[in-house]
């Protein structure tokens, strides 16, 4: 069981790394922007209105979820629940640590197990 549980925490650990590593994560704010809606409505001369959001570059953003998407998928040895089930592990002897890890891991079933059909994301 143990070596199961390290072998997560490393696969999860790799690909953190990756993440980490890619140039939209390298600026913070400007990465909690693009989650922020903003959208420039400009009235024109004829009545109509122009609409405007700028989005990152395709490649990169496609990039980046190649990147993350293994993270979000319970099949993957890095699944984010996993490394935290192997941080429970870990912990266990750790109180204040196991409170947080359980604490961390119903934050995630929250957002990513919606109640409806409307709500879901990470």
């Amino acid at each position: 069981m143990t070596a199961q549980y390290q072998e997560y925490l490393e696969a999860f650990v790799v690909r953190a790394r990756r993440v980490e590593e890619h140039s939209l994560a390298a600026d913070w704010d400007a990465l909690v922007r693009l989650a922020e809606i903003q959208i420039q409505v400009t009235p024109l001369d004829n009545g109509d209105l122009r609409i405007r959001h700028e989005y990152p570059a395709e490649e990169v953003v496609e990039s980046a979820t190649a990147r993350l998407r293994p993270i979000l998928l319970e099949g993957d040895a890095c699944f984010y629940q996993k490394a935290l089930k192997a941080l429970g592990y870990f912990c266990r002897a750790l109180p204040q640590d196991s409170e947080w890890i359980r604490s961390a891991r119903g934050e995630w079933r929250t957002r990513v197990q919606p109640t409806t059909g409307e709500e879901a994301g990470y």
